[in-house]
This record gives C-alpha cells, structure tokens and sequence, in this order.
C-alpha cells in the first residue's frame, strides 16, 4: 500500500467486475475491472506500467455501451491498479454517476 495514499476517498465508489482493454503505449492489453466511481476506475491487467503513466481504458457498465477514457496510474500494487480519469465525456460520466449512485459500495 502507498503511505502517501488518502485514507478515504474523495468520490464514492462501487463495486464494478467487467472485462476491459488498457492501451498504454502502442500495446492494448485485456484486463477486468474492480471499482469504478467519478474520479476514477480500479483494475486488474497483466502489464507492467509504472505509476503516474497516462493510458486509454474501455470498458461497460450495465448498458453494454462502451465507455472510452483517457487516465493516469495513480496506484499500484502488482497487477492492481488505480486510474484517475483525465479526460471523460459528460455523457459517459453521467453513466458512472448513475451506477454508482444506486448503489455505492467500496
């Protein structure tokens, strides 16, 4: 765990177990995803990249429609990773909203 990590966080999550792609670099890898909230998405992938790195990630919520965004490596812990979305459309962050809001859980 990263000491300087916040004890809580600063958006609800919840929990969130979907496939998803991570391009990072030229190279696209297949990963699921663990939590998704406002701020942020928590994922599992077979890659090695380093902390701070920005990186795409697709993924779906309930309505199959993918969700598209740029984010930033602000955790990690083996394959584990927390990202901070950088850039999202208002429609796909309103469909996180929503989801989350019925039932935050993490």
């Amino acid at each position: 765990m990263n000491p300087n990590w916040p004890k809580s966080r600063q958006t609800p999550r919840r929990r969130l177990e979907v496939p998803l792609s991570v391009t990072f670099g030229s190279e696209t890898f297949r990963g699921w995803s663990t939590d998704v909230g406002t701020g942020g998405l928590g994922l599992t992938v077979a890659a090695e990249i380093a902390f701070s790195s920005e990186l795409m990630v697709e993924f779906a919520i309930e309505s199959g429609i993918p969700i598209k965004v740029r984010g930033v490596v602000r955790y990690r812990k083996g394959f584990k990773y927390g990202i901070e979305f950088l850039m999202i459309t208002p429609k796909d962050l309103e469909t996180i909203k929503k989801y989350v809001l019925a039932g935050a859980t993490a």
